[in-house]
């Protein structure tokens, strides 16, 4: 009876072993996590990514023109249709990446922004829409991303943001309320996770982003490739 305790014993630990190291296995990939208002932006990401070889994923809910005008340019990509919000879904949709043999090592999530209201036209619908837009889906993103990299020790979580998450302007409620959810969540996420090697960024992108989406692209890049003893945590990007 005892040395079949201890045969079992080494083998739930071989295999403990061997399920550990399956777990850290994968092909690293960009995931993209896209909206209609962010589409022009993360197209330029796209393009961008191809240069460095690595599968491609692009998430979202209104796609489909971005897929097919990447299709039309030969660009390859592997499109999702999910809603960043709905977590079961979303959760699918990253059990995808893993079941393809990838894991998601690079994640950008440009959230959309809401449209200036004054504040008294603002409804419960409208508020609500906005908070799963920026914080919901943001959290859930999050989630899931940090689920890939853990395992895998490392990667990189970029949130694209606005300046509202730090001032309150006229006429901008909306962005200022849920905006400034989404850097804090960022700031706290990543005080959590850089230990563990997973560098978390909160980008303010205030400008026309159509003047200077290239740039906006490559320097995400170098956020990704930066050595951990000079992490960003935010960056302010906008035209000179």
């Amino acid at each position: 009876m005892i040395v079949k305790k201890i045969a079992k014993n080494i083998l739930n630990t071989a295999r403990y072993s061997v399920e550990s190291k399956i777990k850290r296995t994968g092909e690293k990939a960009v995931l993209i996590v896209s909206s209609k208002s962010t589409a022009l932006l993360d197209y330029e990401l796209i393009r961008f990514a191809v240069t460095k070889n690595m599968p491609i994923y692009l998430l979202g809910k209104d796609i489909t023109e971005l897929s097919e005008k990447l299709a039309s340019q030969a660009i390859s990509v592997n499109s999702v249709t999910v809603d960043p919000a709905n977590a079961e879904d979303l959760k699918l949709a990253f059990k995808r990446i893993e079941n393809e043999g990838c894991y998601a090592d690079f994640v950008i999530y440009n959230t959309p922004q809401a449209e200036p209201a004054g504040f008294l036209d603002i409804t419960e619908a409208t508020v609500h829409s906005a908070w799963k837009d920026d914080c919901l889906s943001s959290f859930y993103v999050a989630q899931q991303a940090l689920n890939q990299m853990l395992p895998r020790g490392g990667g990189t979580l970029i949130f694209g943001g606005a300046s509202s998450s730090r001032q309150g302007k006229r006429g901008d409620v909306l962005n200022a309320t849920t905006k400034a959810g989404l850097r804090l969540m960022s700031q706290s996420i990543a005080r959590e996770f850089s230990p563990k090697e997973i560098h978390v960024i909160h980008a303010v992108l205030d400008d026309d982003i159509s003047t200077f989406s290239t740039g906006v692209a490559s320097t995400y890049w170098q956020l990704h490739e930066q050595h951990m003893t000079t992490w960003t945590h935010e960056i302010d990007l906008r035209l000179a």
